[in-house]
């Protein structure tokens, strides 16, 4: 079992990794439609679907669901269950079960306002410490909104609680799909929308100077959820050095259970606290 739970471990660090090239989004009054409109084919209003993909944003204040994990990384597979747990403008949490049984955990990631948490329970083992102290998390300026809005299959802009249509080059590409493009100092952010149905199909991250490593995550099966539209299937690929590490992530059950602790308790007894840097390099190696 040690072999396997490590693997998933392994990947889950993989999969923290990736989430952390995202950043955050301000708000301030939408200007006049179609400033930057760019369309080969029919005309449409940018602005005005933007603001569809905008409104499709889930407005549930808690999401919970079973989940099924297929990883890929380095020519391995394995597959796993866990749950997701959020709580919007709070938590993200992340339990992964042992891949045999399916019944015990064996890892999980806590994603708090100002706190990040993991556990890695086959070594014994935690990191709790703020965002400013993981070292990729503060050179890629990320912070939980970031990570809220990649989970929640939202628009986002980098430093920003919230977005508008002027700040976004709109490109209808195509019949089917729209484009959504940011671009900062550091990283370019596509978001491709349905024509049909403005939601969100895929998320695209590169960096402004070199595409040797980009994160992606894609959203399909959206389902009804509170009124709204939410992704069952939400696929990561991170590619690093021409080599690809991926989790497909399968939500069921989904549902807006709010009876679950927001906040896990750091551990005692048994486990060693090491830095964040620390337990990523050791489950990595």
């Amino acid at each position: 079992m040690k072999t396997k739970a490590h693997l998933v471990l392994y990947a889950m660090a993989l999969f923290v990794m990736s989430v952390m090239m995202v950043s955050c989004g301000s708000t301030k009054k939408i200007k006049k439609d179609d400033d930057k409109l760019t369309s080969n084919t029919s005309a449409f209003q940018a602005t005005s679907f933007f603001n569809n993909v905008v409104a499709n944003k889930s407005t549930a204040q808690y999401l919970t669901s079973k989940i099924k994990a297929k990883i890929t990384s380095g020519g391995k597979n394995i597959s796993t269950g866990g749950n997701l747990k959020m709580k919007r403008d709070e938590v993200i949490q992340i339990s992964l079960l042992d891949p045999i049984l399916g019944v015990t955990e064996v890892a999980r990631l806590e994603f708090g306002k100002d706190r990040v948490l993991f556990i890695d329970r086959v070594h014994k083992r935690y990191a709790d410490v703020p965002y400013s102290s993981v070292d990729f998390l503060q050179k890629a300026n990320i912070d939980f909104n970031a990570l809220q809005s990649l989970f929640w299959s939202e628009l986002f802009k980098p430093g920003a609680s919230q977005v508008q249509a002027s700040d976004f080059k709109i490109t209808k590409a195509d019949a089917k799909n729209v484009n959504i493009d940011y671009t900062d100092k550091v990283l370019n952010y596509q978001f491709v929308a349905a024509a049909a149905d403005a939601l969100l199909n895929k998320t695209h991250i590169t960096g402004t100077t070199s595409s040797a490593y980009s994160l992606s995550c894609d959203y399909d099966d959206y389902t009804e959820f509170n009124g709204k539209k939410f992704p069952k299937d939400i696929i990561l690929s991170f590619v690093s050095a021409a080599k690809t590490n991926k989790i497909e992530l399968e939500l069921s059950s989904i549902s807006q259970n709010s009876n679950w602790a927001t906040r896990t308790d750091t551990p005692s007894g048994r486990y060693t606290q090491v830095s964040a840097d620390e337990l990523f390099k050791s489950l990595t190696k």
